[in-house]
């Protein structure tokens, strides 16, 4: 290997100092050696492992296609069959779910707005009411009397409906609770047809 600094091992030092320096620099450059071939060493034993990997690898696929010639359809076809059934099983059950998230979303979307309509009304009467009892509250003062009916009221007002999760959300909350509710709920459990 290529030794740095040659010029200045080379030279005959002048002082003490000098010659500390360079025993510093020979006990560098020799550590320096030492880790260089430790990282050859690990490179090589990199590149053994790898071929030795690629020779096992092989030897197991030529035993795999040696079994499943011997056996028709072998384990690995059947595996991999029924992995490709199961895929496409889910992904079917996939596009079913959110195809009724959809339309739940859909009923939701006009639950909400119908809510909506209904809150703005009652809050139109009341309103309403408000102003009309300003008006004999105005009017009973000015005639120095009492008046004879309470401050209206808004009331209630009728929540929004909750939101449809989508059913692997709803499985992962069941799973999270007792578990004993094993009801098949592929329509909504929410009525939005009110």
């Amino acid at each position: 290997m290529k030794r740095r600094y040659t010029h200045l091992l080379n030279r005959e030092p002048t002082s003490i100092l000098e010659s500390m320096y360079q025993e510093a620099l020979r006990e560098s450059e020799a550590r320096d050696q030492v880790r260089k071939q430790s990282v050859i060493n690990l490179q090589a034993a990199v590149v053994l492992q790898g071929g030795y990997l690629d020779e096992v690898h092989q030897r197991m696929q030529g035993r795999e296609q040696k079994e499943a010639g011997k056996k028709p359809g072998g384990k690995a076809v059947f595996k991999h069959e029924q992995a490709q059934k199961r895929k496409a099983e889910e992904k079917e059950e996939r596009k079913l779910e959110k195809e009724r998230h959809t339309k739940a979303l859909e009923r939701w979307k006009e639950a909400c707005k119908a809510r909506d309509e209904r809150v703005k009304a009652q809050k139109e009467r009341y309103r309403q009411a408000l102003e009309e009892w300003e008006d004999e509250r105005q009017l009973a003062k000015t005639e120095r009397r009492r008046i004879g009916w309470q401050k209206p009221m808004l009331g209630a007002v009728e929540k929004k409906p909750g939101r449809p999760k989508k059913r692997a959300a709803q499985q992962a909350d069941e799973d999270g609770s007792d578990g004993e509710e094993q009801e098949d709920e592929s329509e909504m459990d929410v009525d939005y047809d009110d």
